[in-house]
């Protein structure tokens, strides 16, 4: 089956069927949060926000790229700025993704308790606090990020050492 062509720019197509997957599926692994969202809302309105999306983005490339921005000095080397930073935090995730912990119960519920301030409900809800049931998950994920920092500092101080790392602690002064 062809893949359907569904916007057009000046007779040529731009947007096509796959190129929505292949964005549903690009926001889902920069943002797993996303899944669920998506999962709520109906299907067309989905779509349609992210076609909308996908059409904004092309447009803006398109003047840009029509009137010479891109090709600019200043966006080059602003472009290769942000390239390097996304890869300096990819690169972070994956070292520290890679690293096993574990977080108990009771570590869980210690934090919480411990953070409860921070987890106030809205003004008007009967309730205080976000109750421990519905934040678990996310104080499991916050806990595992915070032990994997920890290991990872510690895996970082070691490398120094492999890699014979010197810094010019001169230059510091």
């Amino acid at each position: 089956m062809a893949d359907e062509i569904l916007v057009t720019m000046n007779g040529m197509p731009i947007i096509r069927k796959s190129d929505l997957e292949d964005l549903k599926e690009r926001l889902i692994a920069i943002t797993p949060e996303v899944k669920q969202a998506f999962a709520q809302m109906d299907f067309h309105v989905v779509v349609r926000h992210l076609l909308d999306g996908l059409l904004l983005e092309k447009i803006i490339n398109k003047y840009l790229t029509s009137h010479n921005i891109t090709a600019s000095h200043e966006y080059q080397t602003e472009l290769r700025y942000v390239c390097e930073d996304r890869r300096a935090a990819l690169d972070a995730k994956y070292f520290t993704k890679r690293i096993p912990v574990t977080v108990s119960e009771s570590e869980m519920k210690n934090f919480y308790e411990t953070h409860k301030e921070d987890m106030l409900k809205t003004p008007d809800d009967e309730q205080k606090y976000i109750p421990y049931e519905e934040i678990r998950d996310r104080i499991k994920q916050r806990l595992e990020e915070i032990k994997r920092g920890e290991v990872a500092m510690k895996e970082i101080e070691s490398l120094k050492k492999e890699f014979d790392v010197k810094i010019n602690e001169d230059f510091l002064k």
